[in-house]
């Protein structure tokens, strides 16, 4: 019983971790693409 609680506590530790890293590249991956429509958008007014 222990002992798998110790195994999900890691799991989901390390689950969370990727999902702030994965939550962190697409905010930055959002951010771009929102900067770069937007100049394109000017660019060509």
């Amino acid at each position: 019983m222990k002992f798998d609680f110790f195994i999900y506590n890691s799991l989901s530790k390390r689950f969370e971790k990727g999902f702030l890293r994965f939550l962190i590249a697409a905010k930055r991956f959002l951010k771009t693409e929102y900067y770069r429509s937007f100049r394109m958008r000017y660019l060509s007014i």
